[in-house]
């Protein structure tokens, strides 16, 4: 199931007030265009996410929860103000593409280790 939630002026506040489909449906969420500020604490029980997309938000800090998403196969935190990822994010062993460009970011020896497993990582 694909869930569409682009363009529609969310608060990481209002995410969080949504009625979602069940999480064991839900494969690909696009978030993309909104004011989100941060990436919300549930996020990480959405487990059959393979596609999740922020790209073009506010982002200051992504939740560790989302580490948990193991499933995840493209990944855009685009375009946000994001200057720190965990080095946890190599949990997202499935993940073939991360695009975070656009965000005050460096690349790490987390991200080198995805890229070197075949994610395409674009800072």
């Amino acid at each position: 199931m694909k869930l569409d939630l682009s363009n529609r002026d969310l608060t990481s506040a209002m995410f969080s007030d949504l009625p979602l489909p069940p999480v064991e449906t839900l494969e690909e969420l696009d978030l993309s265009h909104n004011k989100l500020t941060w990436l919300p604490d549930g996020i990480g029980g959405f487990t059959s996410l393979r596609h999740l997309s922020f790209f073009d938000n506010d982002i200051t800090f992504v939740h560790d929860a989302l580490w948990r998403l193991t499933r995840l196969e493209t990944l855009n935190l685009a375009n946000n103000l994001i200057d720190y990822l965990s080095d946890d994010i190599v949990a997202l062993t499935a993940l073939r593409e991360l695009d975070l460009r656009g965000n005050p970011l460096k690349m790490t020896e987390a991200l080198k280790t995805m890229a070197a497993r075949g994610c395409v990582v674009q800072l």
